[in-house]
């Protein structure tokens, strides 16, 4: 009866030991493009057009990119987006002023590159 029971132990570790390998190994692998961010969602949106149609819509953002008006409004973004993080984290100190050394530990927000 003793063997027997060693025999069911080894199997049911021996599974559980493999089931966590897989486990493991399906959480580990790196999200696609389409899973996250702005970039997923701009992957999305151009996924369904041919490379013509692609390269068509890539000519007319770089051109309306250059436009004054258009760099003025993307300026008046980014000033807008840097206000708002600033008025939120000083919120959420005069709301919990304990806070301050997780938000020391949070990364600064760098520029994107590529003109964003």
């Amino acid at each position: 009866m003793l063997k027997g029971m060693n025999t069911k132990m080894l199997v049911t570790i021996l599974a559980a030991t493999a089931a966590l390998q897989f486990s493991t190994t399906a959480w580990s692998q790196e999200p696609d493009a389409d899973d996250y961010g702005r970039r997923g969602a701009r992957h999305r949106m151009l996924a369904n057009l041919s490379p013509d149609e692609r390269a068509k819509f890539r000519a007319a953002h770089r051109q309306a990119m250059s436009d004054p008006a258009v760099q003025a409004a993307k300026d008046r973004q980014r000033q807008a987006a840097r206000e708002f993080r600033d008025l939120k984290r000083s919120r959420m100190l005069q709301a919990d002023p304990t806070i301050q050394p997780i938000l020391d530990k949070m990364p600064a927000r760098r520029g994107r590159g590529r003109g964003r």
